[in-house]
């Protein structure tokens, strides 16, 4: 569940200021992506071509950039995930190319 509240101040009169909070309950997801990485085939699917790495909530995403995070870099990404081994459902991630090279997530 995701709340967003917007707030509009007047600073004058032609001028305002607009903020907006968001709150999210990531405890189910929290639960399900601990259950995956204890569970699953270090998040591979049955057939190995695709692997699941991470769930990350979108307050997160937003949080991550923030923090100054570029959530369309592969290594930003595993660097946010390091910091926040909660968002991960495998234990390491097989990098392209070769399976022999793993990154360490946590």
């Amino acid at each position: 569940m995701i709340e967003k509240q917007t707030n509009v101040n007047m600073l004058g009169k032609e001028d305002f200021e607009i903020s907006t909070k968001i709150t999210s309950n990531n405890i189910p997801l929290l639960e399900e992506n601990y259950i995956e990485r204890m569970n699953s085939c270090n998040g591979f699917t049955k057939d190995r071509h695709f692997q699941k790495v991470a769930s990350i909530p979108y307050v997160a995403i937003l949080r991550a950039e923030q923090e100054g995070y570029d959530m369309n870099n592969e290594k930003d990404v595993l660097k946010f995930l390091a910091a926040n081994p909660e968002f991960t459902t495998a234990n390491y991630y097989v990098t392209p190319g070769s399976n022999s090279h793993k990154i360490i997530i946590k």
